[in-house]
């Protein structure tokens, strides 16, 4: 079957009874200028041979988004479910309830995929049956050229910058490399029996992080196998906004939080060095960081990174602490 509009088509192969159906899951929230960039890539993908459907979450967008995806309704195998609780990890399950593929991919709205993206999935899913999830390249696509404390940070920022690379070879991954939420796919009934814990993931300006990573690490402590698959490669977008003093102190506030609720998740107690650190880690990385600017005339980005963690931490046990004593 084929689709097409304005010169642009989608088909589907012809596909034996074995061959798997791949759900293709973005979710969206009010970003419809970066939303069209990741739907133009995806309509120009070799798919061709590749049975899929595009499930797009509308996590209750009031910009162009609707009229949006309404222009690409011909020129992608496309499905449109509504969310209207905010948040990543709601909107994610909601993803998953409307996927009917063997294998769910999940990306952001403001990526582009490469070319051949899904169809090295596909491959992988084959190459690799008794695997459960994979993950491919993600690289940094910058608005204009970053500060110097980007290259001077190495892999501190690389979460900031969602960037995220296991070298050229496919091959079984590591147990401690995981995917990331911009290009990574897990068997869907695997992912569907976990879901996604809607105590993390973006919700409006609460920047907890974290919620693939958590499901990704309780299906491997099951036992399931990773795979890279350098092949599936996406460039994900940084805006000079995320590069902000503000908006890095967001993000690592936020990591700091994810890291409290992580041991939660998990029912254990928070490590000594984490309490060590929320007690006295921001007093320590304030001083340290004024110093720094005071013998080097530029921001002590690395050591307001660590304390923005401490922070963070800090915060979140208050928060906890209230709320058990209610």
């Amino acid at each position: 079957m084929t689709n097409t509009s304005s010169g642009s088509s989608y088909s589907v192969a012809k596909r034996r009874s074995d061959d798997p159906k791949i759900s293709v899951v973005i979710c969206t929230w009010n970003r419809a200028a970066m939303l069209e960039r990741a739907l133009k890539s995806l309509s120009e993908m070799d798919a061709e041979a590749t049975d899929w459907e595009l499930i797009i979450v509308d996590n209750n967008c009031t910009d162009e988004t609707s009229h949006l995806l309404s222009t690409f309704a011909e020129r992608l195998p496309l499905q449109v479910v509504n969310e209207p609780r905010p948040g990543l990890a709601v909107a994610r399950n909601r993803g998953l309830q409307a996927a009917s593929g063997d294998w769910v991919i999940l990306t952001d709205d403001d990526v582009r995929v490469s070319r051949n993206w899904i169809s090295a999935y596909a491959n992988a899913f084959e190459k690799w049956p008794e695997a459960a999830y994979f993950g491919g390249p993600i690289t940094p696509e910058f608005e204009s050229t970053p500060p110097p404390w980007v290259e001077q940070c190495g892999p501190l920022v690389d979460g900031l910058l969602v960037k995220l690379d296991f070298g050229p070879s496919e091959r079984i991954l590591e147990h401690s490399e995981l995917p990331w939420g911009p290009s990574m796919a897990v068997k869907a009934s695997v992912l569907k029996r976990h879901g996604f814990d809607e105590r993390f993931g973006l919700v409006g300006s609460e920047a907890v992080r974290g919620e693939e990573t958590f499901v990704l690490r309780a299906i491997r402590d099951e036992g399931h196998q990773g795979v890279w698959v350098p092949g599936a490669a996406v460039d994900h977008w940084i805006p000079n906004s995320r590069l902000t003093e503000e908006s890095v102190q967001e993000y690592y506030h936020g990591a700091g939080r994810a890291i409290v609720r992580g041991y939660d998740f998990n029912n254990q107690k928070l490590g000594f060095k984490y309490r060590l650190a929320a007690q006295f880690g921001p007093v320590v990385g304030n001083t340290l960081s004024w110093i720094g600017e005071l013998l080097t005339r530029q921001p002590a980005m690395r050591t307001r990174i660590r304390t923005a963690v401490c922070e963070g931490i800090r915060d979140e046990l208050a928060a906890m602490n209230q709320k058990a004593s209610h």
